[in-house]
């Protein structure tokens, strides 16, 4: 089994569609796993640089984190 890693620096990188299937494939999913979620979030408080890894297998991602570099 091989795994990749990604980073991307903007949601828009990301379909809704791709990124809830992963935010809802755990059992603990809650609606602020959600991409809808995350873009509101981002719009009204981000700062700093945003910076998603993703982790891929077999051309699927199969996990998001989210993050942002808070330059002081």
């Amino acid at each position: 089994m091989s795994l990749t890693v990604q980073i991307e620096r903007s949601l828009d990188a990301w379909s809704s569609a791709e990124w809830n299937d992963v935010a809802s494939s755990g059992s603990t999913s809650t609606v602020f796993q959600q991409c809808e979620w995350m873009r509101c979030w981002w719009d009204t408080y981000g700062r700093g640089e945003l910076l998603i890894a993703s982790v891929w297998r077999e051309q699927r991602p199969v996990l998001i984190v989210p993050l942002f570099v808070d330059g002081g």
